[in-house]
């Protein structure tokens, strides 16, 4: 996987015979320790429609993150040096693949110990390093090479890491040898494959509540779209996006916009990878919610085999396969549901909320980023709920269910319509994606949620883009498609099917739009008619009804 040849199996095999050997040795030193403070937690619970207590939801303090104003534009000062070191971990290329190993474990396998520590300085072009540079590394006093203590392997930090590479070199290792989406050969490692699992959503679930539900996050950054049990799509982006198959080499950021499961048949191996990642690389790899990330959609009968819970199911038996199923449905509540890029890109699963009277679009945006925001698993209207509560469920299904309007939809005075979806989800239109951008400040919008004949679809100028990530979605030939943020502007990303009579190869469409620094002098500049994907509908509702002309 990753793009970096075939590695052997036997070389994965022993590696996770490692890692499950230091995860044994970790938890052991974890029980015989004090246990830590944690930090404090609100308990938020709410009934459902049937008068029963809901599952508490955790909710952690969050800092809050506000829009900056406008201010006047200030003289570039020179930034202040910064303090470098030699990382302690290595890279090292071999028949077994990349992987990271310990420096000062790799300087004495091949320099060898030195025989005394008043050797002086060694220069050999043969050896790795001489005696005082290696020395002057690691700040060694006494001129000696020990092996630095367990915890401070760069690898295994903890147990969280350990789990998490041990779950991405088995999902490999299996992918690797047929690239077979069902993942067959898992059938032997069932109990591990499930143990690991259940082990991988308590640390991310962890990790995850201490994120808040709206990310601020800085370019460069990939953002991608439904890939919904496509295992194969995501195999092939993370094959051209990470660098040497470690996100600790990688530059650029990742942004998953949700829906990871459901309707593919690599649903749990999907899920399980990107968690994996995010536990190896919090800071770079961020995951939202979609609306299959809610256990209502992710649990339902109508599709049937494909459904989330079928799969855990069908993998690790009726028991067992509801005990995990519960287990991912606790980490999908506590992901992040919107998330802005350099201020100026608003990134979701569904589309932007409609505001209750008598609040805007930035209340909305700052009660999400409130710590009291409650993190459920379920949306469902409660039988008795507060205007409060109210509020709150119609913040989330909007974030996580809205879709664009069509051309021909009905919309109020603030620009939204009735979502042929049903329930609770509403369509926005152009005049209320205007609102929005005056109200923020945002520029863009990038969302996911529908699929779409090329992996993207640009409308209105580009200021709405969709993008999916899941190619040949319920059996068709569909393309999938990513958006690229860097040096100021939208790259956009659209990998089509071989079959599909428009094929071609692999293509970044430049969007050469430059996003300024926000303030009243700095107008949005628009190009006349930069729409572009497959639809003849431009999905921007234009009648609006009770509307002024």
């Amino acid at each position: 996987m990753f793009g970096f040849g075939r590695n052997s199996t036997s070389a994965l095999e022993q590696e996770n015979e490692r890692l499950r050997q230091r995860v044994e040795a970790l938890e052991h030193e974890l029980a015989a320790s004090k246990a830590t403070p944690q930090p404090k937690e609100q308990m938020v619970t709410g009934s459902d429609e049937k008068g029963r207590k809901r599952p508490k939801a955790l909710v952690v303090e969050t800092p809050q993150l506000e829009l900056p104003e406008p201010t006047e534009p200030t003289v570039a000062t020179e930034p202040e040096a910064a303090n470098f070191s030699i990382s302690p971990a290595m890279l090292v290329v071999d028949k077994s693949g990349p992987h990271q190993e310990p420096l000062v474990d790799v300087v004495q396998r091949m320099d060898g110990e030195p025989q005394s520590p008043f050797l002086g300085v060694r220069e050999d072009p043969t050896k790795m390093c001489s005696f005082t540079t290696a020395r002057d590394i690691f700040s060694l006093g006494n001129g000696a090479m020990p092996s630095p203590p367990k915890a401070s392997n760069p690898l295994l930090p903890n147990v969280t890491t350990a789990i998490a590479q041990q779950v991405v070199n088995l999902l490999n290792s299996q992918w690797r040898e047929k690239q077979d989406p069902t993942f067959p050969g898992l059938d032997s490692q069932v109990e591990l494959y499930g143990k690991l699992l259940t082990q991988l959503c308590s640390k991310a679930a962890r990790l995850l509540r201490q994120e808040p539900l709206l990310l601020s996050l800085r370019s460069p950054i990939y953002v991608m779209g439904d890939i919904h049990g496509s295992f194969g799509d995501l195999d092939y982006f993370l094959s051209n996006l990470i660098n040497f198959g470690s996100m600790q080499y990688t530059s650029n950021s990742m942004l998953f916009l949700g829906d990871y499961v459901d309707r593919g048949i690599a649903s749990v191996e999907v899920a399980a990878m990107l968690l994996a990642l995010k536990c190896l690389a919090p800071n770079s790899v961020y995951l939202l919610r979609g609306n299959h990330e809610t256990v209502d959609v992710n649990t339902s009968r109508i599709y049937g085999a494909t459904s989330f819970l079928a799969q855990c199911c069908l993998r690790f038996g009726t028991k067992e396969g509801h005990k995990i199923a519960s287990c991912f449905n606790g980490v999908f509540a506590q992901m992040a549901m919107a998330a802005e890029i350099d201020k100026r890109v608003f990134c979701v699963h569904g589309g932007i909320t409609k505001p209750h009277p008598g609040f805007s679009f930035v209340d909305d945006l700052n009660l999400l980023r409130d710590r009291s925001f409650p993190r459920l698993e379920s949306w469902q209207m409660a039988p008795e709920e507060t205007p409060a509560e109210t509020r709150n469920r119609d913040i989330a299904l909007g974030l996580l269910w809205s879709d664009p309007a069509s051309s021909t939809a009905r919309l109020d005075n603030g620009g939204f319509g009735t979502n042929p979806r049903g329930g609770d989800a509403h369509t926005f239109g152009r005049p209320a994606v205007l609102a929005f951008m005056a109200n923020t400040g945002y520029q863009y919008i990038i969302r996911a949620h529908e699929m779409k004949q090329k992996g993207i679809r640009l409308a209105q100028n580009g200021q709405l883009i969709t993008v999916f990530t899941s190619s040949g979605y319920c059996g068709g030939n569909n393309g999938a498609g990513a958006v690229f943020i860097s040096e100021g502007a939208l790259k956009i990303i659209s990998v089509l099917h071989e079959d599909d009579e428009d094929y071609q190869p692999p293509q970044v469409l430049s969007v050469g739009h430059e996003m300024p620094t926000r303030g009243p002098s700095s107008p949005i500049p628009i190009q006349p008619s930069l729409n572009w994907g497959d639809d003849d509908d431009d999905e921007w509702g234009a009648t609006v009804f009770g509307a002024a002309p």
